[in-house]
């Protein structure tokens, strides 16, 4: 129950914030994790040493 107001709190700058100011769209989920698969494809050991 502590934590209600300051979720609330949260909620209303997050609200405010974005009516406000122009803020880039975050990428989907799927297309996060697609990134971090080639990011780390990328850097991989190929393990041939």
């Amino acid at each position: 129950m502590r934590k209600t107001p300051s979720r609330g709190g949260g909620a209303y700058l997050g609200a405010y914030i974005a009516q406000n100011y122009q803020i880039p769209q975050l990428v989907s989920p799927q297309e996060l994790y697609e990134q971090a698969i080639e990011y780390i494809e990328q850097y991989k050991k190929s393990g041939k040493e």
